[in-house]
């Protein structure tokens, strides 16, 4: 027994490795993502995450969509990405205004993503702004890997300036991961 505890550590020690090796979304908390994309210069559109803890299609896309190796790319290579927990205690702002949290029995809700989502509070929502923070669409509930390509795409290339969505959307092609 006591031969196997080196063999087991190693084992742990690699499982452990290997797991912080492994491509993750680089998510930037919401103030500095904000500052990142109001910087002069900023080419990036900007892709914000609006989720809860206690949402399980949420955790759902954590786990999923947001561990597919062509979103991780996407988001990562096209994007500033943030996360923003719509029931934060944090006082943000954006655009002009100040936001903070509502409490409401039994919990509450931050005034921000009350705003981003257009008073829908439904989880997870993935709100998109143009590199100039123009809003350019929102997307409610999970999403799947497959949904999200063409649309990670589109906007993070920027297609919409030679071409619309469903022209795109039509000629896409998941095995390339771009239009054809």
């Amino acid at each position: 027994m006591i031969r196997l505890l080196p063999l087991l550590f190693i084992s742990c020690a690699v499982t452990i490795l290997a797991a912080d090796t492994e491509p993750k979304i680089n998510w930037v908390p919401f103030e500095e993502g904000i500052a990142m994309a109001e910087a002069e210069g900023n080419t990036k559109p900007v892709l914000i995450k609006v989720y809860t803890d206690w949402c399980g299609w949420c955790q759902q896309s954590y786990r999923t969509t947001y561990n597919d190796p062509l979103v991780i790319a996407l988001i990562n290579q096209h994007f500033i990405a943030i996360e923003l927990d719509a029931e934060t205690k944090s006082d943000l702002t954006f655009q002009g205004g100040s936001y903070s949290f509502v409490k409401r029995e039994p919990g509450g809700y931050h005034q921000l993503a009350a705003n981003l989502l257009n008073g829908e509070l439904e989880y997870p929502t993935v709100v998109m702004y143009t590199d100039e923070m123009e809003l350019f669409t929102r997307i409610q509930g999970f999403q799947t890997a497959e949904t999200m390509h063409p649309i990670l795409d589109y906007i993070g290339n920027k297609r919409w300036d030679n071409e619309s969505w469903p022209d795109f959307k039509a000629r896409y092609s998941p095995e390339t991961g771009e239009g054809e």
